[in-house]
């Protein structure tokens, strides 16, 4: 007998991408289409390129409800078998797997996904409804109740338009899809015409009455603020998982010649930020920023009272019962280590209350975690977080860790400081090795500018939403309008959202500033779907 994980919100839903990013097969478009319709009802993660045996490993422990593989898909010509390519990172070539293998790596221990959508074709020739049905009957045999599998060939297009439409399906109520997925109904769904890509839609499911409504942190949903820091995110779930110290540190080195580039810090702190929501966690962020109305704090007890905010901020956001702050009576004393004690009293109790208020946090056993922006502009603050405030704990006590997730750049005075404390021949064992956002490379940069490309819905967007419809027939364009994005950006996230950015288009190439004006133009998503549906 088959099981699969109960249906509680939220879902948790893995996104397997099998190819590389800059490949034929768009599947930024597709993950971030699907994610931002619903990325904050569901429990998310990404695996990219994974070996066979680390897809297995992570469906095993993550038990996905829904499982969404993006890759190509082929036939093989001998046996008219379906199989899909994927790329395996540890051997550093692709792979070619069946129905009967994949199966093995998606029902572990007689625990299947209650869906898995199939974004695979063959990369050139469509294919005939009937040569995917063995792979999708595979999954259906080892007991995935519903399969989604696609016909034809997949190109960025399609995959925008079938993850707009999916997404669209899964945040409704759609009671027979409900229906079938709570009594096992197996069935198969195929697009139903070869050269019909775009009609593999489905209706989903959200039952709201089994929501536990927790906050979002996501901030304006046209911010768009996560670039594919895969490693990031991943490192982000060992910290919660106690699997790493409990201090992570993202660092960033501008270039000399442009010591303001912005690489993203603060936008991945926002990612994680939601990301720590949606998993069941209670995160007390700090995302303070050059251009904050109250500055950045400057002093050991300025930090203090900004964290002391941020956790009474928090607990309003959760609905938690009021309750004195210890640290803001500790403050009125000048015992640092009182301090310490009193923050650490004042965050184990937002962990507890947290649980005892919402039943997913306390099924999670959910932490919390304190996120911090631009640490090396704190002051003496300084300091006093890196060598004194954060231990082994993080800023918990010993059997009540709270790990810490902080980010800074180089090139303050305190770069001595930080060097000696995170990675140096001096670093406290509190503190994991340092992730380093860097200016994307290739591969990276297409997740990256697909992700601003591709804008959440919005019919009439206000001026403020940055958002451009990039109308591409033929592939030279499209690979000079990259190369032009990656020498007008130099990899940095915050130049994607310059004010600038259109006079800088139509400077790039000024002897064909008509054509670039032609085929890039802020538009709506109604625009862009009027022109889909028109496509052959």
């Amino acid at each position: 007998t088959i099981a699969f994980p109960p249906l509680r919100h939220p879902l948790r839903y893995l996104f397997v991408i099998g190819t590389a990013l800059n490949d034929s097969v768009r599947a930024a478009a597709e993950c971030f289409g699907v994610l931002r319709l619903i990325g904050d009802r569901i429990q998310q993660r990404i695996i990219q390129r994974p070996s066979q045996t680390e897809l297995g490993a992570l469906v095993e422990t993550f038990q996905p409800h829904v499982i969404h593989l993006i890759s190509h898909g082929e036939i093989d010509p001998a046996t008219g078998a379906a199989s899909l390519r994927l790329y395996d990172d540890t051997i550093d070539r692709e792979v070619t797997v069946g129905g009967d293998a994949l199966a093995e790596r998606l029902v572990r221990k007689a625990v299947a996904p209650a869906m898995v959508v199939l974004s695979a074709c063959a990369s050139g020739a469509p294919l005939a409804p009937g040569d995917c049905e063995p792979l999708a009957t595979s999954l259906v045999r080892a007991g995935v109740p519903i399969v989604i599998a696609m016909a034809g060939e997949i190109d960025d297009v399609a995959c925008r338009l079938f993850a707009r439409s999916f997404g669209e399906a899964l945040a409704q109520d759609q009671p027979p899809v409900w229906a079938a997925m709570t009594d096992i109904a197996s069935d198969v769904a195929v697009a139903p015409a070869a050269d019909n890509p775009d009609a593999a839609l489905i209706d989903g499911w959200l039952r709201r009455s089994d929501v536990d409504l927790l906050p979002s942190f996501n901030g304006k949903r046209s911010a768009a603020p996560f670039c594919g820091r895969l490693d990031i995110v991943e490192a982000f779930y060992q910290l919660m998982a106690e699997r790493r110290p409990p201090v992570l540190c993202i660092t960033a080195r501008p270039p000399s010649n442009e010591p303001l580039s912005q690489l993203g810090k603060r936008r991945t702190l926002i990612e994680l930020t939601a990301t720590a929501t949606r998993d069941g966690h209670v995160p007390v962020p700090l995302l303070l920023h050059r251009k904050h109305p109250e500055g950045y704090p400057r002093s050991e007890a300025e930090l203090l009272r900004r964290l002391a905010s941020a956790i009474k901020r928090t607990r309003a956001a959760y609905g938690l019962a009021p309750r004195d702050g210890v640290l803001a009576g500790a403050l009125t004393a000048t015992d640092q280590d009182a301090w310490s004690d009193a923050l650490t009293a004042d965050l184990v109790a937002l962990r507890d209350d947290a649980r005892t208020t919402h039943a997913l946090i306390a099924q999670r056993s959910g932490n919390v975690v304190v996120l911090l922006n631009d640490v090396h502009e704190y002051g003496t603050g300084t300091p006093y977080l890196l060598q004194t405030l954060v231990t082994s704990f993080g800023l918990g006590a010993a059997g009540r860790v709270i790990p810490v997730v902080l980010t800074f750049r180089y090139g303050s005075p305190h770069d001595d400081t930080l060097l000696d404390v995170t990675e140096g021949e001096k670093r406290r064992s509190c503190f994991g090795p340092p992730m380093r956002l860097e200016p994307f490379a290739p591969g990276e940069d297409m997740l990256a500018y697909q992700r601003v490309l591709l804008q959440p819905y919005r019919s009439a967007p206000d001026a403020a939403t940055r958002r451009w419809f990039l109308e591409l027939r033929q592939r030279p364009m499209v690979d000079r309008v990259q190369r032009w994005f990656a020498k007008g950006t130099q990899g940095y996230p915050g130049k994607l959202w310059s004010d600038g950015f259109q006079v800088a288009l139509e400077a790039a190439m000024p002897d064909e500033a008509n054509n670039f004006r032609g085929i890039v133009r802020p538009a709506s998503d109604d625009d862009l779907l009027a022109l889909v549906r028109k496509q052959p």
